[in-house]
């Protein structure tokens, strides 16, 4: 293989990312393509290790390019910057699917209940009720269907943030992204994991709210005062709790590659 400067593997380096994510492949994907380890595709990306002629001839057949698309300085390839990032979905794991389960099942739940609840109760019904239990404002019925709305809502969200691939730009200030503190993708995902279940925590407590609101309007009773506060508290901590141990996260991986180099 000819000699490459540092500049020339910086090139190749930033070329083979951005046809990976151009292509959406993962690093894993693009390895088990080519019948290796992530580990070597990272080190490729970093710069540290090239692949060699075989390989590069392989690597240009599944991003369907020429191998001087990835060898030479090329702008089309590099499509990497701060204000593009490649389509990706959220990671999954057996808690985020947990809370998907919980928000889906939960708002078909509450949508056949309150659909009872319209069909036995009349058609003016209690909409709030004051600290003795008395109803104290009244609405009609189909005031019923607001909750199941709102979850409905929160259902499609968290099918789409889970199973859709999108452009996440995920910023940590100052227009710096997680993919530019972590170098290497496992490092990455692992951020990105951190956020998802803050994501879908947040989606489930808040789903929560209107599983009781919708229930107790059905049911015609109070709301439970003490309940409802503890939800909202914890649907403004979790997101602040998880964007938190994300940050931290992101500058303990930041100063571990750091060190590595």
């Amino acid at each position: 293989m000819q000699k490459f400067s540092d500049e020339d593997k910086k090139t190749i380096a930033v070329n083979i990312r951005g046809l990976r994510e151009q292509a959406g492949l993962t690093q894993r994907e693009l390895a088990d393509r080519l019948y290796l380890s992530d580990n070597v595709v990272s080190k490729w990306e970093r710069g540290e290790s090239l692949p060699d002629p075989e390989t590069l001839a392989r690597l240009a057949e599944t991003f369907g390019v020429e191998v001087g698309a990835i060898v030479y300085e090329n702008e089309n390839a590099r499509t990497q910057n701060a204000s593009e990032r490649s389509r990706r979905r959220l990671p999954q794991n057996a808690f985020t699917l947990l809370c998907i389960g919980f928000i889906i099942a939960s708002a078909a739940a509450l949508f056949v209940l309150s659909v009872r609840a319209y069909i036995s109760l009349p058609d003016t019904i209690g909409i709030h009720f004051g600290a003795d239990g008395e109803t104290d404002l009244y609405g009609n019925k189909a005031m019923l269907f607001m909750s199941p709305a709102v979850s409905t809502f929160f259902a499609i969200v968290c099918m789409l943030l889970n199973f859709i691939k999108t452009e996440w730009k995920v910023n940590i200030g100052l227009q710096v992204y997680i993919d530019d503190i972590c170098k290497d993708e496992r490092n990455r995902d692992k951020i990105y994991k951190i956020l998802t279940a803050g994501i879908n925590s947040t989606l489930s407590a808040a789903q929560c709210l209107f599983l009781l609101l919708g229930c107790c309007m059905a049911l015609q009773t109070s709301v439970p005062v003490v309940a409802m506060w503890i939800i909202v508290a914890l649907v403004i901590a979790v997101p602040v709790a998880f964007t938190v141990a994300g940050f931290v996260k992101a500058v303990q991986i930041r100063e571990s590659e750091n060190g590595a180099k």
